[in-house]
Formats: structure tokens, C-alpha cells, sequence
């Protein structure tokens, strides 16, 4: 029985890193690009591009554009995510 919590104790932590992790990695920077956009563009500029009603190839440019940069810019850096190395 010991043999089985300690499984699933292992698997709550491995669970709470990857929380963790995921939260550092891409929602915190996620939340600072969004209120950088916000304070810096119009939101009717914004909602051209990234609106609910855009079309999907209209929206699609500006989006690979970015993840374009951030993945090159990780590669020059040498940092990787926890996303990439799973």
C-alpha cells in the first residue's frame, strides 16, 4: 500500500512542476505581451488583426510572424521550454 502513495505522490508532484513550470514559461510572459499590446495599440487595431470576426488568413501573418521570432530568439539565447523538451 505505502508502494501505491508513493506512486501517486509522485505523480502529484510531477503534476504540480509541470503547473509550475507551464505558468512561468507561458502565462506570465503571455499576460505582460497582452497588456504591453493593450497600453501601446488601439484596440480597434488590435481587433483587426486578432478579433473574433477576422479571418483566419488575415490573422494568421502577424501570429507566425511572432512565433517565428520568439522561437529564433530562443535558439540564439540557448533556452528552451519545458514545452519543447517534452
Amino acid at each position: 500500500m505505502d508502494f501505491l502513495f508513493t506512486l501517486l505522490r509522485g505523480g502529484l508532484d510531477t503534476l504540480e512542476d509541470n503547473i509550475l513550470a507551464h505558468t512561468l514559461t507561458c502565462l506570465v510572459p503571455a499576460f505582460f505581451i497582452a497588456g504591453a499590446m493593450s497600453a501601446l495599440f488601439p484596440k480597434d487595431k488590435i481587433l483587426r488583426y486578432l478579433g473574433e470576426k477576422t479571418k483566419a488568413y488575415i490573422s494568421y501573418k502577424p501570429l507566425t510572424i511572432n512565433s517565428a521570432e520568439s522561437m529564433l530568439r530562443r535558439r540564439a539565447t540557448g533556452r528552451m521550454l519545458v514545452q519543447e523538451v517534452i
